[in-house]
Parts: C-alpha cells; sequence; structure tokens
C-alpha cells in the first residue's frame, strides 16, 4: 500500500505523462516505526524514448483518511 501511495507523486515529479504506467524497479522498504515506511527504488517509464528516475519517498499513517492510509511526508525524485 505504501509503494502505490508514492506511484503518483514521483511520476509526477519526474514529469512523466499524465495517465502514463511507469513501472517500479528495485523498491526496498524500511521500517521507521510507528507505521511510517521509507520507500527507495527507480521508476521507469518505457516508450519511445525510455525515461527512469531513482526515488526516496516516505509515508506515515493519514488519520485524516483512512481510506487511502498514508500520506507521503517526503519525497525526493533524481533523474538517473
Amino acid at each position: 500500500m505504501a509503494s502505490a501511495k508514492c506511484a503518483l507523486p514521483v511520476a509526477q515529479k519526474a514529469g512523466f505523462p499524465e495517465g502514463s504506467s511507469p513501472r517500479r524497479e528495485g523498491i526496498e522498504v524500511e521500517d521507521l516505526g510507528k507505521g511510517s515506511y521509507r520507500l527507495t527504488g527507480r521508476s521507469v517509464l518505457v516508450g519511445q524514448q525510455t525515461s527512469s528516475v531513482g526515488f526516496v519517498c516516505e509515508v506515515a499513517p493519514d488519520a485524516s483518511d483512512k481510506l487511502r492510509g498514508f500520506k507521503v511526508t517526503r519525497l525526493d525524485v533524481t533523474p538517473d
């Protein structure tokens, strides 16, 4: 669920076209305690020209949105 919460913000910050489906690779998840997680990995968009970015995304429980469960608290995206 934490990985899914990070997917759209990573794609947006990377500048991938809206509606595209980049794949995530090498995802590592670190438990930060108290329901928070840090995810690191790469997001790759394959098409006429392949683009990829590395990312660090941290999520924490979102008490105001029980349906989604998490809010992004940190997002770093760097081009490969």
